[in-house]
């Protein structure tokens, strides 16, 4: 077993279905259809790794875009709920959570099982999802494409956001601003913003929001 399988089957992953899944990731970062959305990411997970501001005149070297793309796929893959944590966790029984999915009401992605993005629940003291950060999640949930980056999405709703209202002159980030009870009209706005929705999309998002508002 080499360092890397070690490291994964530390974390009680399965090596070999990571290191796929690594794979694949790489592959479709390499694609020139997805080297914009590819390099947001990455810029974004890099303002997370270095807590700081960055120059838009300076731009992170290849080991740099590679250390943060590694962090990434690391975060995702740790910190997403599964069907299982769901059904624990909120009580509901996992073909209710899977039309809860269906009908825009919580996000997620993973072919052959679902995986669950921490930031949108609320988590109890086991650790597990106990409820939505919003009673209008589908707001948020409905400005998501289906090909959106998991990476992408969560560096989004979790760091900070110039573009939303501040509480007590602080800037909060999309999550933080859904739990303080702001509204998920000015979320769904940022991610369209970042996540680059064609015309109908957009069209889409909008009559959501008045039929969810």
């Amino acid at each position: 077993m080499s360092a890397l399988e070690k490291s994964i089957s530390d974390l009680g992953l399965s090596a070999p279905a990571t290191i796929a899944e690594l794979t694949a990731l790489f592959r479709a970062l390499g694609k020139p259809s997805t080297r914009d959305l590819a390099l947001r990411h990455l810029e974004l997970e890099w303002l997370g790794a270095a807590e700081q501001p960055r120059s838009h005149s300076i731009h992170p070297t290849r080991a740099d875009l590679m250390h943060v793309l590694a962090r990434a796929v690391g975060i995702d893959a740790v910190e997403a709920f599964s069907l299982s944590d769901v059904e624990r966790g909120m009580a509901y029984p996992a073909s209710q959570i899977r039309g809860f999915v269906r009908d825009c009401h919580l996000w997620a992605y993973g072919q052959d099982s679902l995986q669950f993005p921490r930031w949108q629940f609320a988590i109890g003291r086991d650790g597990l999802p106990i409820g939505f950060i919003s009673d209008r999640l589908q707001i948020v949930v409905a400005a998501i494409p289906e090909s959106a980056n998991p990476g992408l999405v969560r560096s989004l709703m979790t760091l900070s956001s110039p573009f939303l209202p501040h509480i007590r002159g602080r800037e909060l980030s999309p999550r933080e601003y859904l739990l303080s009870g702001g509204a998920p009209s000015a979320v769904s706005a940022l991610l369209l913003r970042y996540l680059g929705a064609d015309e109908e999309h957009l069209a889409d998002v909008a009559s959501r929001v008045v039929q969810w508002a």
